[in-house]
């Protein structure tokens, strides 16, 4: 028994992350289609803002709190970080539907000093969804 329930949370674990990765490369392909259109770079994924936007959408998850985290851990990294934030919307679409809505967002979707990207999503226990984006430069 034991190991059958090891074997069912060994393969939730793994449809987990396959699905997270399907939606980072969705969401990275609809934050490089506006950029393709103004003729600036793709953003690159990058694994530390990934872990940096992961643990910031978990926080606001948790804390269910829509707030902007200091640039400090980007910053070390990169010379120029930015962040945009959200709740609420359920689909990739629909997160960057509002940020092209929203003049600063889309200032950061569109900066050209940002040449990197990481995303992070979760969802808290009322079901609503926090994301973050991190950008770097």
């Amino acid at each position: 028994m034991k190991t059958i329930i090891l074997a069912i949370a060994i393969l939730v674990a793994q449809v987990t992350h396959t699905l997270a990765q399907d939606v980072e490369a969705t969401i990275l392909i609809a934050h490089n289609t506006p950029r393709e259109q103004q003729k600036i770079q793709k953003l690159v994924g990058d694994r530390n803002l990934d872990a940096i936007a992961q643990a910031h959408a978990n926080w606001m998850a948790a804390n269910r709190n829509l707030t902007h985290q200091s640039l400090n851990k980007i910053m070390r990294t990169w010379r120029t970080g930015g962040e945009n934030i959200a709740c609420g919307q359920r689909t990739e679409a629909e997160v960057l539907r509002s940020w092209i809505n929203s003049s600063g967002h889309r200032a950061n979707i569109l900066n050209r000093n940002f040449t990197h990207v990481g995303f992070g999503i979760a969802v808290a226990a009322d079901g609503t969804v926090y994301w973050c984006v991190n950008f770097g430069g």
